[in-house]
């Protein structure tokens, strides 16, 4: 690990490395957990890289483009919360469509939620980013903004 890297961006890499680790099953482990995971194909992770890149670039020119060149007034706010409940309900979608066998689908919804802990901070990182994003938005340009969030 670089020790010139920031504490939350060290804490981010040494995440990943430990959901990295987590998803290869083990042979000798007599959890349940790694039966569950397998190791994902390198296209799949750079195609929903790319997806995520594209997501987020859309979103931020079509907010920009609404409030600066059409001055549309709308609570941004409420925006927000629609797109995050729009995202929860096609995450609970995908969940249902391939429940383990061993459980029922509210079983493994409970232990999804009692298992991942490590990435309460990453989600409440993530809603912070976005309302700071609202605000940072309706003073710089679009192009300024996704320069300086991606670096």
């Amino acid at each position: 690990m670089n020790s010139t890297l920031s504490p939350t961006k060290s804490f981010l890499a040494k995440s990943l490395e430990e959901t990295d680790d987590e998803s290869v099953p083990s042979s000798t482990s007599n959890s349940t957990a790694g039966s569950f995971t397998k190791q994902q194909p390198p296209f799949l992770r750079w195609t929903v890289l790319t997806v995520l890149c594209l997501q987020t670039s859309l979103y931020t020119l079509v907010r920009r483009y609404s409030l600066g060149y059409l001055k549309q007034d709308y609570s941004l706010y409420e925006v927000l919360l629609v797109a995050e409940c729009i995202k929860l309900c096609f995450s609970l979608l995908m969940i249902s469509q391939q429940p383990p066998k061993a459980k029922a689908l509210p079983t493994h919804l409970l232990h999804l939620l009692t298992t991942s802990q490590k990435m309460v901070f990453l989600s409440l990182l993530y809603g912070i980013i976005n309302v700071l994003s609202l605000v940072a938005l309706s003073h710089i340009g679009a192009g300024l903004f996704a320069v300086l969030t991606q670096g």
